[in-house]
């Protein structure tokens, strides 16, 4: 079976304060068919998080996400009754808002420490094991202001660019996992922002509903057609939603056919959104998602599966994107769907 509440992991070797850091910069080749660059980045651990006032915010943050993640509500009501809390008269309307309620009667009370202990129960007795961060709040007595020695996780990368006098663009990329402390990754690719206007979506791989590569086999390999705003899927908790597995190609295009076609050296996995991975990721309510009037485009090599953790075993190992190096190349095309269409465009050649 795979790893249950993997968010948990992630956040805890910082998966979700990486920054990245261009170390060189090099021309290739110049010449009128095109030219070559190439670019050396590091992507590691955002320093600015080992700030102090930084710290004690993500603790607060991280503390909230794994209480309302492990804890049930009738979890909640037991633990509070269990230290003499009225949970139904805790201030708020909702989950979420009464455990930062929770959190700040027992910080006001120096009693933190007992809700540390609690939800590390939980994780030891589910056989995760507990987060560094967690298992410091608890051995400082309940604080999260203390200095820290952050997680290791680090990406040493490459990018290859050749732009071609045609207006292609490759992109071969080059990713080396400097340590891998976590099972396994949530997701790798590229990621790109469009302008507004590039409504329509077409793809060549499996649809036309959302994939993943443990939720595939009910999709056909066809080419499908659809708005930006149509990939999105409302879930009642916002989550990653509207992936394509299996992709040859995507097209996104404006009302006149003018538009960008992506393809690459392998099958990808594609998704199209009005929304950012931050947002979807923070909100914990539909109504708290921010629809941006640009196109994110997010083109992976592969993503991890989704499993059913919510109400089963998390991923089987074989749909875990095991964190080793990768290489991989994507290819950029201008492209007018009244001159020339996608499907013929991507059996070409870059020239």
């Amino acid at each position: 079976m795979g790893e249950e509440k993997a968010a948990i992991h992630w956040r805890a070797i910082g998966l979700d304060q990486l920054s990245e850091q261009v170390n060189r910069v090099s021309l290739l080749q110049c010449s009128t068919k095109g030219v070559e660059i190439e670019v050396a980045t590091t992507i590691k651990v955002d320093e600015d998080a080992s700030r102090p006032d930084k710290l004690k915010e993500d603790g607060s943050q991280f503390l909230l996400f794994g209480i309302d993640q492990l804890m049930s509500v009738e979890a909640l009501n037991d633990f509070c009754a269990a230290h003499h809390i009225d949970y139904e008269h805790l201030a708020g309307s909702n989950k979420q808002e009464k455990i930062k309620s929770l959190i700040n009667r027992l910080t006001a009370q120096d009693r933190l420490i007992e809700l540390l202990v609690a939800l590390g129960d939980i994780l030891t007795s589910m056989g995760i094991p507990v987060p560094d961060e967690l298992q410091r709040a608890i051995d400082s007595g309940g604080h999260f202001s203390q200095p820290q020695q952050l997680p290791g996780a680090h990406f040493e990368c490459s990018y290859n660019y050749r732009v071609f006098a045609s207006g292609d663009l490759l992109i071969s990329v080059h990713v080396n996992p400097v340590s891998a402390e976590t099972p396994f990754l949530p997701r790798l690719g590229l990621q790109m922002t469009l302008p507004s206007g590039f409504e329509q979506f077409t793809w060549y791989g499996r649809g036309p509903h959302e994939t993943y590569c443990d939720r595939k086999e009910g999709a056909q390999v066809g080419v499908y057609t659809g708005t930006v705003d149509g990939q999105y899927v409302p879930y009642i908790v916002p989550e990653e939603n509207g992936n394509k597995t299996d992709v040859r190609w995507v097209a996104l295009t404006n009302s006149n056919g003018i538009g960008l076609l992506a393809t690459s050296d392998r099958l990808f996995e594609v998704s199209a959104h009005h929304y950012t991975i931050g947002n979807l990721t923070k909100a914990r309510h539909t109504y708290e998602l921010d629809r941006r009037e640009e196109i994110y485009l997010n083109l992976d090599y592969a993503q991890s599966g989704l499993g059913s953790a919510s109400c089963g075993p998390g991923r089987l190992e074989k749909y875990q994107l095991k964190p080793q190096e990768f290489q991989f190349t994507i290819r950029l095309k201008p492209f007018s769907a009244q001159r020339e269409s996608p499907m013929t465009i991507s059996k070409q050649s870059p020239v």
